[in-house]
């Protein structure tokens, strides 16, 4: 493990080069910021370790030392070899992760990526072991793909915030194995487009996805969901559960749960909401001298937090959500 001595050194370092003014695009939300260094202290993140600090394509000082491997692809794309824990920091960047030699490998993968800027994710990958990997997406335009395969248990926690978004997932989870999805989004005049894929391959499988947006101002949002019992998959369970808060009359949500069952000795669920903004709660927080749009702001911050329920990381994501949230008006 690398010293503190090391990590401030390695922070100063990106704090005194990278200005938010350098960033190619970002988002409005970030412009009364100055540096990076102002933005990760709002968001509480100036204690996070990062291994890999990656903007505009480059890796900052010598991280590529810390853990695995790093490949660069051209100028387009830098291809990452990940190890059992690994944690980065992705501004103005396209990133291509990998998992290395994992089949026999005992210990939890926990990642956590942080996006900021216009960044995008290509993450292919077959867990063997017990895993989890938490994103938080604070960028102004992404586009994610995610292809993620279970043998055990694997736990996907999601947060964005991004303005602009575009995500897709599969999941494939084989015999005896559990997948979990925890997708939260807070959307603020942004727009997302997320699909999601999920095959049980195998017998006592579980795949659960779990999807909740909260939409501010002329937020857009559209929730695709696709959930496949194969034939022969005996015992399992697939689950499909979206909801979708409605805070201005302008925000608008689509929702689309499928599923297919081709086996009979299975149990699919799935449930669909779009709810608007609660009045008669509204006329209660106004009895307790709270405004409307704080009274909104509690109710996105519950769904939120139930988003992102039994993570890890909780602590950091709801500090995430919180800074966000005092951004709205």
């Amino acid at each position: 493990m690398k010293s503190d001595t090391m990590k401030n050194e390695r922070i100063n370092y990106i704090y005194k080069n990278y200005r938010i003014a350098n960033f190619m695009k970002i988002d409005r939300q970030f412009k009364s910021f100055k540096d990076l260094k102002s933005m990760l202290n709002e968001f509480n993140l100036t204690e996070h370790y990062f291994d890999f600090i990656i903007i505009d394509n480059e890796i900052c000082q010598d991280f590529e030392n810390y853990r695995g491997s790093i490949k660069t692809s051209g100028k387009e794309k830098i291809k990452l070899e990940l190890s059992n824990s690994s944690s980065i920091l992705l501004i103005n960047s396209a990133l291509d992760l990998f998992i290395g030699n994992n089949n026999n490998n005992k210990n939890s993968i926990d990642i956590i990526i942080l996006e900021l800027g216009s960044s995008s994710i290509l993450f292919n990958a077959l867990f063997s072991s017990r895993s989890s990997i938490t994103i938080a997406d604070m960028s102004s335009s992404s586009s994610n793909s995610f292809s993620l395969s279970s043998s055990s248990s694997l736990l996907l926690n999601i947060l964005s915030t991004a303005h602009q978004s575009k995500l897709n997932i599969s999941l494939n989870a084989a015999s005896n194995s559990s997948i979990i999805l925890n997708s939260a989004f807070l959307m603020n005049n942004a727009s997302i487009d997320s699909e999601v894929l999920a095959y049980n391959k195998g017998s006592d499988s579980s795949i659960s996805i779990n999807s909740n947006a909260a939409l501010f101002n002329d937020s857009k949002c559209m929730m695709k969901s696709y959930a496949e019992l194969d034939k022969g998959a005996k015992n399992s369970i697939s689950n499909i559960t979206h909801k979708c808060l409605i805070l201005n009359e302008n925000a608008h949500a689509d929702s689309i749960p499928v599923m297919s069952v081709k086996e009979k000795d299975s149990l699919a669920s799935h449930s669909s909401s779009i709810i608007p903004f609660n009045d008669e709660f509204a006329f209660y927080a106004n009895t307790r001298g709270i405004s409307i749009i704080q009274a909104k702001k509690i109710e996105a911050y519950g769904l939120m937090l139930r988003g992102i329920n039994a993570n890890k990381h909780k602590e950091l994501l709801e500090s995430i959500i919180k800074t966000v949230l005092k951004m709205i008006e």
